[in-house]
């Protein structure tokens, strides 16, 4: 009878072990802390976890705007012109679209680059740049906006080379400028600046 009751004893405890260590392997573990990375919407606050955001092929941006952003800059030589040196002015056009609720967005950058033309201490640059520019419909959601800048500098080319071009620049001036009030639209949009150099 000893041997039996040592052998039941033995039965009973490795049953009661084998059962405790099938209940922990079904017991869940606790979940660990991760660390969530994203971004904090400036204008609202709230954090949104990156892989949340849309997916920028899937956009339906479905409005274009096509036309010509025609600048013209007039520019007053405070600095006299040397001999053989140039005024080229550059226009540079950013257009974007945002829709707010599902962080999509569209943005296009347009520039075109010109020589003014020189008459006594005037020089006059007209610089035009054609777009095309497939956006979202502008809504209580979605942002439409056009920012715009312009150089002029005043240099002397001497080509070393064919392939090399050393610029000796005499003056430069940078500036924002506004165009159509800030937002895309069909059409000729004018730009008229004025610069002193």
């Amino acid at each position: 009878m000893r041997k039996r009751s040592i052998a039941f004893v033995a039965v009973l405890a490795l049953g009661t072990l084998g059962g405790s260590v099938l209940a922990l392997a079904q017991t869940a573990n606790p979940t660990a802390a991760r660390k969530t990375f994203g971004f904090q919407d400036s204008k609202t606050g709230t954090f949104h976890p990156l892989g949340k955001s849309a997916d920028l092929s899937n956009t339906t941006a479905t409005t274009t705007y096509s036309g010509t952003i025609e600048a013209t800059i007039t520019i007053t030589l405070k600095t006299a012109l040397p001999k053989g040196d140039a005024i080229v002015c550059s226009v540079d056009a950013i257009a974007s679209s945002e829709n707010e609720t599902t962080f999509a967005g569209v943005t296009y950058d347009d520039s075109a680059a010109s020589t003014a033309t020189v008459s006594g201490s005037t020089a006059t640059c007209k610089v035009n740049i054609p777009f095309s520019w497939v956006m979202f419909t502008a809504s209580t959601t979605v942002v439409n906006s056009l920012d715009g800048s312009l150089s002029v500098v005043m240099y002397s080319p001497t080509a070393t080379t064919i392939t090399q071009l050393v610029e000796d620049f005499a003056r430069d001036h940078s500036q924002s400028i506004t165009i159509n009030a800030g937002k895309p639209a069909d059409g000729t949009l004018t730009v008229t600046e004025a610069v002193t150099l």
